[in-house]
């Protein structure tokens, strides 16, 4: 049903001449000290409460009057003239006030105003007060606001005794979230360390050396009272509560899976290698020492991320996926990215309309690709800046052969081919990134063609097509490839691969041969718990790129 605005405004205007007016007043309310003259018609309207009261056949109803604890005459006040007049009474001061008054009295429209009035004026002064009263009322739409001012204003709000009172999971819905905005992971632990120690309430203290002292001066006599038995029951539940709190704030701490520990700084990282509570247990030490190793090394931060290596959605880098575009009615190859916020990201484009392929290398993008002249193909080296949109060329490769699989291995990355159309074994070039050289490595068994490679944990593995699985190794200042396991006995043309915890799915086409094959593996004893096989009816390849990059490139 369509209101009219003029009517309902002359409604208004109507009753407003009845505001303070004691013609056909018929209901008294009394507030502490002072009686209001009201209609009951407007309270019955207006007020689930005073309906409920008029109905109900109470007392009051029939004396025609009522008393109201727990509000007071000011805030009856104000209501009242909402409700005569439409006027808005609402200000910073009183809001809280006539909030619980709305909720107390059951007046919708009121609870309504004061809830878009918190959202209106919701600032660092009073977003704990509004969240506050906002839980208490189960206002979910003022709560959903709220939280997501205190994830914008993170730091300030982790310096708060509100924070450090703040329920397990609550904090760890706070610290896990991707919308959290803080200018340092580091500022995070922080916060956790001092809510950690923080003790509910200063009176607990108090509280249990008054239960000790009751006891001593009890001790050898036998207790007649059940009120002192009571008394000490009571308040000792009451600081096993609170120790037992303390006991579950330590161990979700000690346990850090929740938060960003690869993204600590150094000294972030050596202060909690130290801290009792991560020294005390095996899990904690077990995740920084796995910090600094993602740190110190560089091939740990290829390939795949691991929960504490992801940045947050307003961190100062991006973890995305790189994927290259090409037209072939044009002469550029594009190249995107497509970040886990969902926002995409245009890279330099790539002159050419041959071969190309990406691999990054920690927080640097790397393409290779053929460069067509009339005189000869080569294939050459650029680094991509997505900051500048420039791409800067490295080197030459040393071959010329169609390149069959890249991948990357801490400042390397390896180029695999096949010489000379030779199936039986794939040749190798590895490129060191930081000193700009080329290294030819030991061929590999098994063809180049078809391969795919992977991440799991520490390690680089490499996949043929024939089922041979090797793992990449460093040895002094080379690097080798070392024969594991072969997966199945068949040719099988694969998609890739990834991995889940200790499983790894691999991708490929569809095949009857491999249903087949009895020396297929369900699982590597100490690597893979189970291995996965997954068809597709796709017969093209798809490669999926990782890379982390500054958010300065997003346009």
């Amino acid at each position: 049903m369509v209101i009219k605005r003029e009517v309902a405004f002359g409604i208004v205007q109507g009753t407003a001449d009845f505001w303070k007016c004691e013609e056909l007043q018929d209901f008294t309310v009394t507030v502490g000290t002072t009686q209001f003259g009201c209609h009951r018609f407007l309270l019955a309207a207006c007020s689930v409460f005073f309906r409920g009261l008029f109905r109900s056949g109470m007392k009051e109803a029939v004396l025609k009057c009522a008393t109201v604890k727990y509000i007071s005459k000011e805030t009856f006040e104000s209501i009242l003239e909402t409700l005569y007049t439409g006027h808005d009474v609402l200000s910073k001061d009183n809001v809280i006030d006539i909030w619980r008054a709305a909720h107390q009295l059951q007046i919708p429209f009121l609870i309504k105003e004061c809830e878009e009035f918190a959202k209106a004026t919701l600032s660092l002064d009073n977003y704990i007060e509004y969240y506050k009263i906002a839980k208490l009322f189960e206002s979910k739409e003022v709560i959903k606001f709220v939280w997501s001012f205190i994830l914008k204003n993170a730091n300030s709000f982790f310096q708060t005794d509100f924070f450090y009172e703040m329920q397990v999971s609550d904090v760890l819905r706070l610290i896990q979230s991707q919308d959290l905005e803080t200018t340092s992971e580091d500022d995070v632990v922080h916060a956790l360390l001092k809510w950690v120690e923080f003790r509910p309430c200063q009176h607990d203290e108090t509280l249990e050396d008054s239960v000790k002292e009751h006891k001593s001066n009890n001790l050898g006599q036998k207790r007649m009272r059940t009120d002192n038995d009571s008394f000490e029951a009571s308040n000792l539940q009451q600081i096993m509560t609170i120790d037992s709190y303390d006991n579950v704030k330590k161990q979700h701490f000690s346990d850090l899976s929740n938060t960003r520990t690869c993204l600590l700084s150094t000294k972030c990282l050596e202060m909690l290698s130290c801290h009792p509570l991560v020294r005390e247990s095996k899990i904690a030490t077990d995740t920084i020492m796995e910090s600094f190793l993602y740190q110190l090394q560089v091939s740990k931060r290829n390939g795949q991320w691991p929960p504490g290596a992801i940045y947050r959605n307003n961190g100062k880098y991006v973890n995305i996926a790189i994927a290259v575009c090409k037209n072939i009615n044009q002469a550029n190859i594009k190249v995107k990215a497509f970040s886990m916020s969902k926002q995409w990201l245009q890279l330099p484009d790539l002159p050419g309309q041959l071969f190309v392929t990406i691999v990054t290398i920690d927080k640097s993008i790397f393409a290779i690709r053929d460069l067509n002249t009339r005189s000869s193909i080569n294939k050459e080296v650029l680094q991509l800046d997505p900051t500048t949109y420039t791409t800067i060329r490295m080197t030459d490769l040393p071959f010329t052969a169609a390149i069959s699989h890249v991948t990357n291995y801490e400042q390397y990355f390896l180029v695999f081919y096949d010489m000379n159309n030779d199936q039986e074994e794939a040749a190798i070039s590895c490129f060191d990134t930081t000193l700009n050289t080329w290294n030819r490595l030991d061929d590999l068994k098994g063809p180049a063609k078809g391969m795919t490679s992977f991440k799991h944990k520490y390690s680089t593995y490499l996949m043929q097509t024939n089922g041979n699985l090797w793992v990449v190794e460093s040895q002094s200042k080379d690097v080798k490839l070392k024969f594991l396991t072969k997966f199945w006995s068949c040719d099988w043309s694969l998609h890739g691969a990834v991995t889940f915890n200790d499983e790894v799915y691999i991708y490929g086409v569809k095949s009857d041969v491999l249903k087949e094959d009895s020396e297929k593996q369900t699982s590597l004893e100490g690597i893979f718990s189970q291995i996965v096989y997954m068809e597709s009816e796709d017969t093209a390849p798809w490669t999926f790129i990782p890379a982390t990059l500054s958010r300065e490139c997003f346009v």
